[in-house]
């Protein structure tokens, strides 16, 4: 793989003070060991040093294996905060460099950062570039004169997501008008091609689960309803409602950034000077979507 910029977002201490170190050829005993982590056997060398080695490294028969390469299983002790430079993954684990000392750390341990210097969190590049010069501020009435984002986007969802919602169209066909009672209440609802599902919008371009109150508002009617059950609205809206003004492409690395056209809309500005944090609101949507520890890694990467 070719190399790149870590940084750890979990201290890590090894385990394995005289680690195996192994050349190509070498003997050794397998033992049947329970592993957190899939592929990789635990043998033992001629000298009765002990360790995990990758399966992929082995040529195995019944307790014996042949080492099909070099192997050297020293572990980096590192603390959170460090970078590192990644050099071979393999099974859960990253071969890294730091301070000219090259040795394995959990994966789960650390962010990779990309080409573009953007983290990769749990298979999700995040541009923090575009989320740390935004502030959002979610207020139906600024937005009453100059357009709702519930107008102007066409939402798409995955099938199994309205499983999430589908029953609170009951009670949610109490604020909009265009919800009707039907075998799951497919006249809002256009099923595509690709097995993903749209929501119908009204002659007037607005989202049919919207309606307007009585200040003329347009608010959200599942959102109004899990707000009555004292539910999460997060958990029961489709997944790209929630994530307003944050934006999640459909690569295959997904990136999590800043809808394109979102600043057309009241609710979402350019910081008029950029502080390298992220705004309350966008991180308690972080929070809601992705959970905490998502975010922990962020402001550790924001640290560096």
């Amino acid at each position: 793989m070719k190399s790149k910029k870590c940084i750890v977002v979990k201290s890590y201490k090894s385990d394995y003070p005289n680690p195996l170190k192994l050349i190509k050829g070498a003997k050794l005993k397998t033992f049947k060991r329970k592993s957190p982590w899939k592929g990789w056997i635990f043998c033992e060398d001629k000298n009765g040093v002990k360790g995990w080695v990758p399966k992929s490294y082995l040529q195995i028969s019944k307790n014996k294996a042949v080492l099909l390469k070099n192997y050297d299983a020293t572990e980096l002790t590192v603390k959170h905060g460090e970078i590192l430079k990644t050099k071979l993954k393999e099974s859960g684990w990253f071969l890294c460099e730091y301070n000219a000392q090259f040795g394995w750390i959990p994966e789960k341990n650390v962010v990779t950062i990309d080409e573009y210097d953007r983290p990769v969190i749990d298979g999700i590049i995040v541009d923090l570039e575009k989320i740390t010069s935004t502030k959002y501020k979610c207020d139906p009435n600024t937005c009453k004169d100059t357009g709702s984002c519930c107008s102007y986007y066409e939402i798409t969802f995955k099938g199994n997501e309205s499983e999430n919602f589908i029953g609170l169209l009951g009670d949610a066909s109490k604020f909009s008008k265009h919800i009707k009672p039907s075998k799951n209440f497919d006249n809002i609802f256009d099923e595509n091609e690709d097995d993903t599902i749209t929501i119908d919008h009204d002659k007037n371009g607005t989202c049919k689960l919207a309606y307007k109150n009585e200040n003329g508002c347009v608010l959200c009617s599942l959102h109004s309803v899990s707000l009555k059950h004292n539910l999460k609205p997060f958990k029961h809206k489709p997944s790209n409602c929630s994530l307003f003004p944050l934006a999640l492409s459909e690569d295959k690395t997904p990136v999590l950034s800043i809808q394109e056209d979102a600043l057309r809309f009241p609710c979402t500005n350019l910081k008029k000077k950029k502080d390298g944090k992220i705004s309350k609101e966008i991180k308690e949507i972080i929070i809601d979507l992705y959970g905490k520890g998502f975010l922990r890694k962020l402001e550790i990467c924001l640290e560096k």
